[in-house]
């Protein structure tokens, strides 16, 4: 029986290692794609809107971005390290790669910085690499995503099998 009930822990660990790794894929998915939205939401205040980044920042919330805005804390750091700090943070908890975080760091030396069309081209400049990010993550979370927890679950299969 106690043999029966590890085999099952080790069943279920590998299981869940499976679909953990497909969530990660996920996560970066929605992610991205909550990124490209909120970047029309940011040109559009930053434009129409003209209130502080702050108050902005403030005002775009999503369950997917991380807390991406509203912990960019702008007041006590300043926008650059701010932004840094919080693209930083979004990035671990979201499973960016290197290449997607270095073109959301790049938006954080503009924003702020140059008049209001200089910031329009760089929120459009990052737009379009972050829905070329966005359509990448979505085709690998397609390609890859089923394959993780099928590997996790098949993996658990096998070492339950060997066990018994």
């Amino acid at each position: 029986m106690l043999k029966l009930t590890g085999a099952v822990l080790i069943g279920a660990v590998c299981a869940m290692y499976g679909f953990s790794a497909a969530d990660k894929l996920k996560r970066r998915r929605d992610f991205l794609n909550a990124f490209v939205t909120s970047l029309s939401v940011l040109e559009t205040e930053i434009v129409f809107g003209r209130y502080p980044l702050g108050v902005i920042f403030g005002r775009i919330k999503s369950k997917e971005l991380c807390g991406l805005y509203t912990d960019c804390d702008i007041e006590s750091l300043g926008i650059r390290t701010a932004w840094e700090t919080s693209v930083r943070a979004a990035a671990d908890a979201a499973g960016i790669k290197e290449n997607e975080l270095s073109a959301i760091l790049s938006l954080g030396s503009e924003l702020g910085m140059t008049d209001i069309e200089g910031q329009k081209k760089s929120i459009a400049r990052t737009r379009e690499l972050a829905a070329a990010y966005a359509a990448d993550a979505a085709d690998e979370y397609k390609r890859l995503g089923r394959a993780y927890r099928g590997c996790g679950i098949a993996a658990g299969i096998f070492f339950i099998l060997m066990l018994i």
